[in-house]
């Protein structure tokens, strides 16, 4: 993982353990819960931070690690667009291609 400090580095861990148990991500509540950060804000940070390095996609106020791929494609491999859409606060997939413009 690079240069990442701790607190990145247990976020990391953490999001790539939940995603792969739940299939889903992880609210900020839940990922502050996991690595010590009673903000969100320090949450938020920390996601943004991580972002910045290609490494999590923030949507609707959930992250998913980069690599994470709903369609279980290959890494390496080509992949379909999944619209990500949100809904009060939680995090949605069709799964299927956006329509196009």
């Amino acid at each position: 993982m690079g240069e990442l400090t701790e607190r990145q580095r247990a976020v990391m861990i953490f999001l790539r353990s939940w995603v792969r148990e739940h299939r889903e991500a992880p609210t900020l509540a839940r990922i502050g819960e996991a690595v010590g950060l009673r903000a969100r804000s320090s949450v938020h940070y920390q996601l943004r931070q991580l972002e910045a390095l290609g490494l999590v996609r923030v949507v609707g106020g959930k992250a998913l690690p980069a690599e994470w791929n709903p369609l279980g494609a290959p890494r390496g491999r080509a992949r379909r667009r999944v619209s990500v859409h949100a809904a009060g606060g939680t995090c949605t997939g069709s799964g299927a291609p956006s329509p196009a413009p």
